[in-house]
Parts: structure tokens; sequence; C-alpha cells
């Protein structure tokens, strides 16, 4: 597997850094705009996937929810009226979407990539469904259930280019990856090899594919490919003993969240955090040492660098972050006001974030509502105090000292 290299931050940038913090303790402000909540035909409530809102960089949200009315739809918002993508009902007419398969992709042209079962009655291909695109007007079929190399498609994601990345499975010969572009289709991983199951895409607009992987040896890895060699961003085998969350920008920088075990993951024992990986170089982001408990995955990165990242605190809560300091790098929290109400739960995913630095995100309030909201940075940041400064300190010495010296301190604070 490839070595990993980790860029540090000199000791005087990072002591400036911090000192900036404690001077200023300004974090970036933002406003919130609703796109969809569950006042109107709208229910989130056991959506099968999870409402997992998508942006894209004209700050259009895509997701999918259940309908008042029965059945699932998917849909697009900018804070407006949303715009219908597509309706599943499985007692509407054959050749009608019967159930989708996953929470749908969305690009910069408003194309919307998703997976679907057709009504009951109408089989087509071996699960009677397919991969499909909409913009909202005609519904565009890409491939069946039989598409070589799998028969079973799902999470797939679609870059500017009009490239989609899917999932795939067929029954004794395992897991596929692969592209489809102009009706060509690209096998990019499968699970014979070194890999036992491949997954968990993300695709940028050079068509390199990002996917994690299970390892015959053991273990897991993340891994990019653009259809030719494979190559190892982080495994299971050095430092990482457990990742996930992957997410690429169009730089061809990776970010994932990865942790010392699994039983860090589920505790948050100090050993995990969010990082990034360019050119072999590996960068932490933020780790769970200070403030943070666990971070569950889903993370995004834009074409500047910026990570959003879900995460726990250690103090109880979760919210969405950007950087190392929960104060000055939160968007938003659980606790926190939100349209007359309290947050009480977040849901985000790895194509949550923009290049204009908008996200959007799933939130439950206290007042039983719930909804899919946008978070628009604004141009003038607005102070916040700053809360243990020690902890603060802690974080910046990680990028200082390099992942050598934080994973012999994980060890020695778990000893």
């Amino acid at each position: 597997m490839a070595t990993i290299t980790i860029k540090r931050l000199s000791v005087t940038t990072a002591a400036s850094i911090f000192l900036s913090l404690l001077i200023t303790g300004k974090a970036e402000a933002f406003t919130f705009t609703k796109i969809a909540d569950d006042s109107g035909p709208f229910s989130f409530v056991d959506v099968f996937f999870g409402p997992e809102p998508v942006i894209n960089n004209r700050g259009t949200v895509a997701f999918l929810t259940n309908l008042d009315t029965g059945g699932e739809g998917i849909f697009t918002g900018s804070g407006g009226a949303t715009t219908t993508i597509a309706i599943a009902d499985d007692s509407g007419p054959s050749g009608t979407f019967g159930t989708f398969r996953s929470p749908p992709a969305l690009n910069d042209e408003g194309t919307v990539a998703f997976t679907a079962f057709l009504s009951t009655g109408v089989p087509r291909g071996f699960f009677g469904g397919g991969l499909f695109t909409s913009n909202g007007g005609s519904t565009t079929f890409i491939a069946d259930s039989n598409l070589e190399p799998a028969i079973f498609l799902g999470n797939p994601e679609i870059n500017n280019e009009g490239t989609i990345a899917i999932t795939g499975w067929r029954p004794g010969e395992g897991d596929r990856l692969f592209t489809v572009s102009g009706g060509a289709t690209t096998l990019i991983a499968d699970s014979s090899g070194p890999f036992s199951s491949v997954g968990s895409t993300a695709i940028n607009d050079a068509g390199t594919v990002a996917f994690f992987a299970s390892l015959d040896e053991g273990g897991n890895g993340l891994f990019t490919t653009s259809g030719g060699a494979i190559t190892s961003i982080a495994d299971s085998s050095g430092p990482f003993g457990f990742l996930l969350g992957g997410a690429i920008n169009n730089a061809g920088t990776v970010a994932f969240s990865a942790f010392r075990d699994f039983q860090d993951f589920l505790e948050g024992g100090g050993g995990g955090g969010i990082f990034t990986s360019s050119g072999g170089v590996t960068t932490i982001i933020a780790d769970n040492t200070g403030l943070f408990r666990t971070f569950p995955g889903s993370l995004a990165i834009n074409d500047a660098g910026t990570v959003a990242f879900l995460a726990s605190l250690d103090e109880g809560g979760s919210g969405i972050f950007t950087g190392p300091n929960p104060v000055t790098d939160k968007v938003i929290a659980t606790g926190d006001t939100l349209f007359g109400s309290t947050v009480t739960s977040l849901k985000y995913t790895r194509k949550g974030l923009n290049n204009a630095g908008q996200l959007t995100f799933f939130a439950q309030l206290a007042d039983g509502s719930s909804g899919i909201f946008r978070a628009d940075p604004e141009s003038t940041p607005k102070p916040q105090p700053v809360s243990e400064p020690a902890s603060v300190l802690d974080l910046l010495a990680v990028g200082a000292l390099g992942i050598g010296t934080w994973w012999k301190r994980q060890q020695r604070r778990t000893s």
C-alpha cells in the first residue's frame, strides 16, 4: 500500500493561528434558508434511506422524502417552490416508479441521478428497476438492473460532465463499481483480487472515483481510480484501524474520517479524526483529543479544500463543523435556535457542501417539526467566544507535530 506522508504546520504558524483565535474569537456567520419542511406534503419520518439532502454549486438542493398522500418523491429547491423530479408509488400504473433504492445525486446543471424499482407487474431487469436521470422535466432511462457488470444498482454519484459512478452486485460474483458515460460502461473495481467488497463512492469532474473497499486480508481502505490503476489513499494496515466517509474534490484531494479501531469510532476514545489526502500527503483537519467525541463519516470537501463534517461532542449533542474548534468552526449544532425552535438532531452527507461554502442538512426541531435547510455564509464573520483554549492549542499542536507524535499521544493516553 502507498506510504503516507503527513503535512506539518510550523510551530510559528500554529501559534499565530491560536493567538489569532484568542484575540478575535471570530467564527464564520451563517444565515439559514428553509428548503422544505413537513408542514406541507412532505414527511421525513421513516424515510428508508434517511433524508440525505445534497447541494450543487448553484445552491440548489435535492432530497428524498415520503409524501403525506403515500409513496415517495425526489425534489429540488433553492428556498422557494420545490421542483418535482420523480414520484414513486407502488400502487401506480405499470411502468411508473414503485420505490427509490437510494438517495439522489445532483450536478451543477440540475441533473438528478437516482435508482428506482418500477411498479409491480413490469419487471425491467432482474430486480425490476434501474438507473435514471431527470431535471424535473423528462426522465431519461440510463440503464436497467441487468446492466453489465451488475444486476443490482444503488448509491449513484454524478459529476458535471454527466458521468455517473454507481455500485452494483451480481449473485455469486459479488460487488461491482463502475461508471456510466454516454452509454458506455466502465468497470472501476470489483470484489475479485484484493477486495472482498466495494462501495461508498464519490466522483469528481475529472472522472476520478474515490471508494471504500473491504480487503481480503482483513480491514478496509480508501482508494481512488480513473478507470486504470488503483491508488491507495489510506488503509487499516497503518495507524488507522477503521476508515469511512470518503469525499473527493476537483483537485483530487480526498477527505475521510479514520480511527484507531472500531471501538474508538463507537466511543470516541481519543484515537480518531478527520483527514485529507493529496499527492501522498495526509493532513489532520480535526481530531477527538479535545472537545469532539467522534466522527460518523458524514463529511464533504469543496474545491477550496474546506471540509465540513458532522461530529458528536464530549459534552453531548452533535453539530456540523468546518475545522478543529467546535466554537469558531461551528456551522450549526444541537441546542441552537433554528426558525423559532431548537435543533434536536442533525443529518449531513458527503455531498452537502458547495464551492460557495453553502451547506445543506436535515434537522429535527424541539417543536416536533423537521426539514431540509441550507446554511449560507455571510461575508462578515461575527464574534464568538473561544472556550477551552487549551484544547484548541492541543488540536493545533496535532498539525504542528504531525501524525507520528499525535498517534503516540493517543497510545500513551490509553495505556
